[in-house]
């Protein structure tokens, strides 16, 4: 989709229940439901955009995400790395940061309370949505951030042979 050039990293899953938790006409955003979503992207630190998002990541309604849902997102995060050629990253590794970041407090599942209370609330939801943010808060303390983390192009989708020209 279109919004999935917002940024790079935006896993499809994450994109997805976008379409499916906020206002669409057609499968298309409206401006107001595009605004929210760029606001949220852009304030992640406010108890609003991470409301926003917590909306997102509450697949089931609950109130309340376990590690079966973290595990979703955090495969499709994986999924999305391993398209760039970025391996190494492991969910259980993943989780573990999430829970010492949030210090939740029930203990087998996060709350929109708990990303808001611990401060790092934008963190968390950047790296369960966002490989690239991901891979950024992987490599921050080895200073090896990717700045050059493109979109990467879809293959043909026709068995014929494609000439490519650019112009320098």
């Amino acid at each position: 989709t279109e919004l999935a050039k917002y940024s790079p990293g935006l896993t499809d899953i994450f994109i997805n229940r976008i379409f499916e938790e906020y206002q669409t006409f057609d499968g298309e955003m409206d401006y107001k439901t595009f605004l929210d979503f760029v606001l949220a992207m852009e304030n992640k630190k406010t108890p609003q955009a991470l409301a926003y998002y917590w909306k997102v990541l509450d697949v089931y309604g609950k109130g309340a995400i376990d590690t079966f849902v973290i595990n979703m997102f955090f495969r499709s995060v994986i999924k999305e790395l391993e398209g760039r050629k970025k391996f190494g990253f492991k969910v259980d590794d993943l989780k573990d940061e999430i829970w010492d970041m949030a210090k939740p407090t029930h203990p087998f599942a996060l709350t929109l309370e708990d990303i808001i209370r611990c401060g790092r609330g934008d963190i968390i939801v950047s790296i369960m949505t966002d490989a690239k943010a991901c891979y950024d808060y992987d490599k921050r303390e080895s200073g090896e951030l990717d700045d050059d983390f493109e979109e990467v192009p879809e293959p043909p989708t026709s068995t014929s042979a494609q000439l490519i020209i650019t112009f320098n």
